[in-house]
């Protein structure tokens, strides 16, 4: 590849956004699409093949986790910035994937140019997150927040901090020192609980709300690590934001 292209690589779900938006990119000067992906096997086979500048990863990525593939990515390719895919674009959300890894946060309803700057601030080695972004409206729904934290068993909360801290399936099975299919049982079982569809949102969830809820107070002996990382976020979140 030329000196001065930025290689990409784009995961997701959906092969006719996945298609279009690599028209696009491949169009824009400066940029090559290596690869197309819409699986989290294939996308850690072709990160590992190119071993891309940026690849944009779907957060709700079929055949795997995002995160895992995520982590799998930047132990293929180091140098690969990550930008994350999202429906959703809010802090929460944002440094849930910061702490998994990832180097931003585009909304998938953003502009094409806005796509583009987020790859070019990226590989500037800055933080990107989705222009306009806002929290989301949690008014009256508290209480809901907290009875759904507390239909979690005592190892789904203990998961869910450690999801909360950006930790993969294997990283949370060596911590916990049980099987990776017994994390990956915890974690099926908790998104049903909480209503959300991915580790990552599971992850914004409990950002949100500080995994306040189900005996996980900040003042528990639970997860007193989990809950001070989420504060580091959240102010992390709203400088970058700023």
């Amino acid at each position: 590849m030329d000196e001065g292209i930025v290689g990409l690589v784009l995961a997701d779900r959906r092969p006719v956004f996945a298609e279009g938006l690599g028209l696009i990119l491949d169009a824009t000067d400066g940029f090559a699409v290596l690869g197309l992906a819409h699986t989290c096997v294939r996308t850690i086979e072709l990160a590992a093949a190119h071993l891309p500048a940026v690849l944009l990863l779907d957060a709700g990525l079929p055949g795997g986790d995002p995160v895992d593939t995520l982590a799998a990515v930047k132990a293929a390719s180091p140098t690969t910035k990550v930008l994350v895919l999202s429906a959703e674009a809010r802090p929460s959300l944002f440094a849930a994937a910061i702490a998994a890894g990832a180097d931003g946060l585009v909304a998938k309803h953003e502009s094409s140019r806005q796509v583009v700057s987020a790859i070019h601030t990226v590989t500037a080695g800055k933080r990107v997150m989705a222009a306009g972004a806002e929290p989301r409206r949690t008014g009256g729904t508290r209480s809901m927040a907290a009875l759904r934290l507390g239909s979690l068993s005592c190892r789904e909360q203990e998961v869910l901090g450690l999801l909360a801290r950006g930790w993969s399936t294997r990283r949370i099975a060596d911590g916990l020192q049980v099987a990776e299919c017994t994390v990956r049982s915890h974690v099926y079982s908790l998104l049903g609980k909480l209503g959300v569809h991915s580790r990552l949102e599971a992850a914004a969830f409990a950002l949100e709300h500080r995994l306040a809820g189900g005996g996980m107070t900040p003042g528990s002996a639970q997860a007193p690590n989990a809950y001070w990382c989420i504060l580091l976020l959240d102010w992390l979140s709203r400088r970058w934001v700023g």
